[in-house]
């Protein structure tokens, strides 16, 4: 019965609970003057015993977590409020009414499914718990309550977290591990093929354009050397990727005067199972030529140079021996795989 007591004493009929005057002095000020600084603000959503969404404003930021036990987990980053959001919530905290307004009733405990704190200067102004269809509303529905405007920013919020991000442009080697990054050159008169670079080796396969080189390159990969992995990381970050399709023109033909006329498709890709494997993948495909002339260019030049190396580097293999894949150590010079 104390068990019960306690859960009657928080949402109880007689006004806020866990309610210091200070706090509730502090928030009314706060809110005469239009002051969101200092406030404090959790919305707990959910039944009484079952799992609990959550959303806190804190300093001008909002985050929402997750609540399926006593602990709750963070979803998402913390997100600004903008101007407008922070004005819809001081409205709705002053037309709620919260220095009278009372908690639900004995009746009233299977239905209470939404729960506000506010603490204001540090102190704990007010603690109130109802039913969602019990919290105030200004009349005639020209605007929203302070309920509707906390459901709607924790379903916003829990949105967007759960939304797959772009995959982050690398910016360290460590990066470039938990990626993939790949290049698809589609043959004309000159070479193409594909580059591959995973967990720090670059692995290219080529293919012949109609004026086939001698002797014919196989497929070959290395590990990529430092001074590689510190260049490709410089262009990926020059390439403006998230830009390059606004900035680089789609073509269903090559360009007059584009007598290369290859196709280049790019990918940066999370690796299965890496840390940023819940990121989106990104992709564009363009002529090279409009690649070269882009922000891109530096990274293209570097991706088509592992693809169409100097025919000195590909020497003809041993007799007896067929051409399959080749190893390079990371010096550049080339070493014959085994079959």
């Amino acid at each position: 019965m104390l068990g019960l007591g306690l859960v009657f004493c928080l949402i109880g009929s007689t006004g806020p609970a866990l309610a210091d005057p200070a706090g509730m002095q502090q928030l009314k000020g706060a809110l005469a003057q239009g002051r969101a600084e200092g406030l404090v603000v959790t919305w707990t959503l959910g039944l009484i015993g079952t799992e609990k969404q959550r959303l806190v404003i804190r300093e001008g930021l909002a985050q929402v977590a997750h609540c399926p036990a006593a602990s709750c987990t963070d979803a998402g980053a913390a997100s600004r409020l903008t101007a407008g959001q922070r004005d819809r919530l001081l409205s709705g905290l002053r037309a709620a009414g919260l220095s009278s307004l009372r908690g639900a009733g004995p009746g009233q405990i299977a239905s209470v499914d939404r729960e506000l704190r506010v603490k204001a200067g540090g102190n704990q102004a007010g603690q109130w718990s109802l039913p969602r269809a019990e919290w105030p509303a200004p009349p005639g529905g020209d605007s929203e309550g302070l309920a509707a405007f906390l459901d709607g920013l924790y379903r916003d919020l829990s949105s967007a977290a759960s939304a797959r991000h772009p995959v982050p442009v690398p910016r360290s080697p460590a990066d470039l591990l938990e990626l993939t990054l790949k290049l698809r050159l589609v043959p004309r008169t000159r070479p193409g093929g594909v580059v591959l670079i995973e967990h720090g080796v670059v692995s290219v396969t080529p293919e012949e354009g109609t004026l086939p080189r001698v002797p014919v390159p196989v497929p070959w990969q290395r590990p990529l050397s430092t001074e590689e992995q510190a260049r490709l990381i410089e262009a990926l970050g020059a390439a403006d990727l998230y830009q390059l399709e606004g900035q680089v023109p789609r073509r269903e033909a090559p360009a007059i005067g584009d007598e290369d006329g290859r196709l280049a498709t790019l990918h940066l890709l999370p690796l299965p199972g890496g840390r940023m494997e819940s990121f989106q993948p990104w992709g564009c495909r363009r002529f090279l030529q409009d690649l070269l002339r882009s922000p891109a260019a530096p990274l293209a030049e570097q991706l088509v140079a592992l693809l169409t190396p100097p025919a000195r580097l590909l020497p003809p293999p041993p007799k007896g021996r067929s051409r399959s894949a080749a190893v390079l150590p990371s010096d550049g010079s080339l070493a014959e795989g085994r079959r």
